[in-house]
Parts: structure tokens; sequence; C-alpha cells
């Protein structure tokens, strides 16, 4: 990761509910159908963000994730930036198989679960890579404070790089519940700090 010296701001946000989610499935990269509740914690969001200062937010090209990003950029009129450095991990075959299934597969391995990968998906190692190249690409603006909408196991690895951690601790450690948010701080040193995480009191 790139060091800058300048104060940010990082809202995180995962998607809505989607019907994969609910039927725990691992989901396309791409697709997934944002379900009925999805759209209740949509709303719910949009009124606890109606105050907040942002300056611009930043999505996976996913679509259950620009979904709520347009919507974010629509209210706060601010710009809207897509870019695939914040998609979900790629699970490769894996795709449409239960998430237990896939657990199950990558837990088969021997050595290092880090480098594990399902066939044509991708690692942890290697997810924690493209999220700090996320993170590069987000501070590297002149913005001031920012949300990110994007996937739980992406945002696992995006934490963790802030933080310093590795990516199985990063996974073992946070919780990104649907469309939750998170937020961290950097200071001017360039040190990130957590302001809170994984809340969701307006979505009860």
């Amino acid at each position: 990761m790139k060091k800058c010296n300048k104060k940010m701001n990082l809202i995180m946000i995962r998607h809505p509910v989607t019907e994969w989610n609910i039927n725990g499935k691992i989901q396309p990269v791409l697709g997934g159908d944002i379900a009925e509740r999805g759209y209740i914690q949509l709303n719910n969001l949009m009124k606890r963000l109606e105050n907040e200062e942002i300056d611009a937010v930043y999505s996976s090209d996913s679509l259950r994730c620009l979904e709520v990003a347009a919507r974010i950029s629509e209210s706060h009129n601010i710009p809207l930036y897509e870019n695939e450095l914040f998609r979900e991990k790629n699970n490769g075959r894996m795709e449409g198989c239960l998430k237990k299934e896939a657990n199950a597969y990558l837990k088969s391995f021997q050595g290092n679960y880090e480098d594990a990968k399902t066939p044509n998906g991708e690692s942890l190692n290697e997810l924690y890579i493209r999220s700090s190249k996320g993170l590069d690409f987000i501070t590297s603006s002149h913005y001031r404070r920012v949300a990110l909408i994007s996937h739980a196991s992406y945002l696992y690895m995006l934490l963790g790089v802030q933080l310093g951690l590795s990516p199985i601790h990063s996974v073992q450690t946070f919780k990104f519940s649907n469309c939750a948010m998170s937020e961290t701080k950097r200071k001017p040193n360039g040190i990130w700090g957590i302001e809170y995480l994984n809340n969701r009191d307006y979505l009860k």
C-alpha cells in the first residue's frame, strides 16, 4: 500500500441482503438480485445517511452494490466511481454452490489456507493484494470523507490492510452485516484507526 499523509474517513458498507444470501449460496461476482428485505435495509440506510457529509462514493461494479451507490450519489449529489477492484472474492466454479460446500472444499487443502482457492477462483492472499490496490485507488483522491459499497470478503481484507492484519486474521476478526456501516479514519501520519464497526442500529 502506498503511503499518504493526508486525513481521510472511509465509510464501508456491505450491499443489502440478496436472495443468494438468504439461500446460503456463493454469489456470482457481478449479479445477485437484492431481496425484498434488502430493499427495506436500503431504505433504512438512506435515512441513516441523510445528514452525513460524504464527498464521493466508490462501488464494486456488481449490480447489488451499484444500486446502493447510485442512490447515495443521487441523494448527496456526489460523484460515483465504480471499479472492478472492489468486487467480491472470485469463487470460480463454486459460484452457485452452498457456502458450506465451498468452505469444506477450502478446508480440505493441506498447507496455507490463505493460498487455497476454488477452481478458477481467487485466494485470500490474492484478494488481500487486490484490496490494497483498491485502498490506494481511494486514497489517491482529494476527498476527505468517502463511502465504499462492496462485499463481505472484500471488506474483511480492506480493513485488514488498513490495520496491518494478515488475511486469515482479518477473516476471523471482523463482521460486515448486509447494509451495515463501518468507518475508519486515517490520521496525518498515515495510521488508520476505527471509528465504529458494523453499525446496524438503523436496520432493526
